[in-house]
């Protein structure tokens, strides 16, 4: 008999944790947005700024930039110390200078097999991967409604950068001149469909 009715209890409990996570409830619906930007990371076009150096961007398979003038005075110090983080990342692969008139040099850098995996996009417009975005706050949502056969809920978050170390350095590295700001909060909206798994954001459906 006690063994019976520790079987059930045990049921009962599995049963409850299941229901749990089909409640419309800040916990669950935050755990659907993170598990879906997670698997979406923040990628954005950026290039190497600073000084009025337009001379490519990342991504590009090479990209040269000049360090020294025709006096041999170092120029472009700011885009040069982002490409650095860069290379220390492995992203890129610093090649010999290239000489040019008087006592100009060019820096050269190509990108490496490696660093191909920290971009999307395409290749004229590629975008480099530098983190991703969880939620700090769940804002508010709808009450879950039946559309289309599905039961929806619109949701509205507060969220924060979470990037990686090295992409920390590199906006570090472009100073004010970045798209976005290392403490940058995101106010964002989605919609999220019930699931037998829980929530999942609806563009999992696709």
């Amino acid at each position: 008999m006690i063994k019976r009715l520790f079987l059930l209890s045990c049921t009962a409990l599995l049963l409850a944790a299941c229901s749990d996570n089909q409640q419309a409830s800040d916990a669950n619906l935050k755990s659907a947005i993170d598990a879906y930007n997670q698997a979406h990371p923040l990628c954005l076009p950026m290039s190497p700024m600073g000084e009025g150096f337009r001379g490519g961007v990342f991504g590009d398979p090479s990209i040269r930039i000049v360090r020294a003038d025709l006096n041999g005075k170092s120029i472009n110090k700011q885009a040069l110390k982002q490409m650095e983080v860069l290379e220390k990342e492995g992203v890129y692969d610093r090649q010999k200078d290239e000489a040019g008139s008087a006592k100009a040099r060019v820096a050269v850098f190509t990108l490496s097999d490696k660093g191909k995996g920290y971009f999307t996009g395409s290749a004229t417009n590629p975008q480099l991967c530098i983190g991703t975005t969880r939620v700090k706050k769940i804002q508010w949502f709808s009450q879950p409604t039946a559309h289309n056969g599905l039961t929806v809920s619109r949701v509205a978050y507060e969220g924060e950068y979470e990037l990686h170390k090295w992409a920390k350095k590199l906006l570090k590295a472009a100073d004010s001149e970045t798209p976005i700001s290392l403490n940058q909060t995101v106010s964002a909206q989605t919609t999220l469909v019930q699931t037998n798994k829980g929530w999942l954001d609806i563009r999992e459906l696709d």
